[in-house]
């Protein structure tokens, strides 16, 4: 088994670069307040071709879609610098939404944006 620092350092660099957009890491690991206890597992890598991944799926990119104040996983995989899939009913109304305000007047083309920025 081996440990592609390489790779766990580009996607430190990826988050990082998206952190600075906004407050990106502060949707996943919620720290306790005061005196707490967190518990961290690190899994050894799978094997290759495990879970039909060409790569040794160590760890998984993802996106997080916040919705009423809940984290909803999108099931879309990075691939390079974007996300492949067509398979998430939240991505396909946000996406939805901006191409309809495309269509509407200026009032109506901000309502709609803000909501599809809401997600």
């Amino acid at each position: 088994m081996t440990l592609d620092i390489g790779a766990l350092q580009a996607e430190n660099d990826r988050l990082s670069t998206e952190s600075q957009a906004g407050d990106y890491l502060a949707n996943f690991v919620k720290m306790p307040e005061g005196n707490g206890a967190l518990v961290l597992r690190l899994l050894p890598p799978a094997p290759a071709s495990a879970f039909g991944r060409d790569k040794n799926p160590f760890y998984c990119s993802t996106r997080i879609h916040r919705v009423n104040n809940k984290s909803c996983h999108c099931p879309k995989e990075l691939d390079g610098s974007r996300w492949k899939g067509d398979n998430c009913p939240i991505c396909k109304y946000y996406n939805w939404l901006w191409q309809e305000s495309e269509k509407k007047s200026p009032e109506e083309a901000n309502q709609m944006q803000a909501n599809a920025r809401k997600i």
